[in-house]
């Protein structure tokens, strides 16, 4: 029906299931807990049907494989990854598919990455009604909040986005919003770090308008934001730095 590429997601419609075919329940991903035990199968190299166990290692991991999905954060795992199951399910012990295993680290053992699935489901509705993925952004160059930004603006957490730059022209400069202010919330929805501002952004879409939760001084406002379309230039500067080789 549609792909994202970059994304290495389809959408698929099948005219002919198979007549024993069983459909693997979706889980949630945002409750999937580090040392979590999991399981992958896939059927690799032409020898059959595999299942490799493993954990969680790690989890809010920023991608370094598909530049389309920059802003998304990865699940991270032991168990193994190869070219027979990338792309195959990340199930958890209830049987739930919670990721689509993606890649691993070229130049080590046992680490590897998955897509979260709930990321996923952002994405295949927008694929259904468009047929293709449009990134949006808001205008803004945004770092995590640093110790000393927490302290200046007495945050007992470090939670959020501080806007180390505003985009001439762009959605949040028509707004208002200025270097030094911390993004806390974007159209409803609250968020830990840059990565993941950058990852509701990116789907919100062109056009559309938002409410953004600022921190300004001592100060809270919100302001509505008119999403732009992300360039090519702000995905690079707005890109996580990379982890070292990965394939997938």
């Amino acid at each position: 029906v549609a792909s994202e590429p970059e994304a290495d997601v389809s959408l698929l419609q099948l005219d002919r299931p198979p007549a024993r075919s069983v459909v693997a329940r979706i889980g949630d991903s945002s409750r999937v807990q580090v040392g979590e035990q999991i399981f992958i199968v896939g059927a690799p190299y032409g020898i059959g049907h595999t299942l490799t166990a493993g954990y969680i290692s790690a989890r809010h991991k920023p991608n370094t494989i598909y530049s389309a999905m920059s802003r998304a954060e990865f699940l991270q795992t032991d168990a193994a990854i190869n070219q027979g199951n990338s792309g195959g399910p990340l199930l958890n012990l209830k049987g739930e598919v919670v990721g689509i295993n993606a890649a691993i680290r070229a130049n080590a053992n046992n680490i590897g990455f998955a897509i979260p699935i709930n990321m996923v489901k952002e994405l295949l509705p927008i694929l259904l009604r468009d047929g293709k993925v449009t990134r949006s952004a808001l205008g803004v160059i945004v770092d995590p909040v640093n110790e000393a930004e927490a302290a200046r603006l007495k945050r007992t957490d470090r939670k959020g986005a501080y806007v180390k730059l505003v985009v001439p022209g762009g959605g949040a400069d028509r707004a208002g919003l200025m270097a030094g202010d911390v993004i806390l919330a974007f159209d409803g929805k609250t968020f830990s770090d840059p990565n993941q501002l950058r990852w509701l952004a990116s789907l919100g879409g062109v056009g559309k308008t938002v409410t953004i939760r600022v921190q300004r001084a001592d100060k809270m406002f919100e302001v509505r934001v008119t999403l732009g379309p992300l360039t090519p230039s702000q995905d690079e500067e707005e890109s996580p730095p990379r982890m070292g080789p990965l394939r997938p």
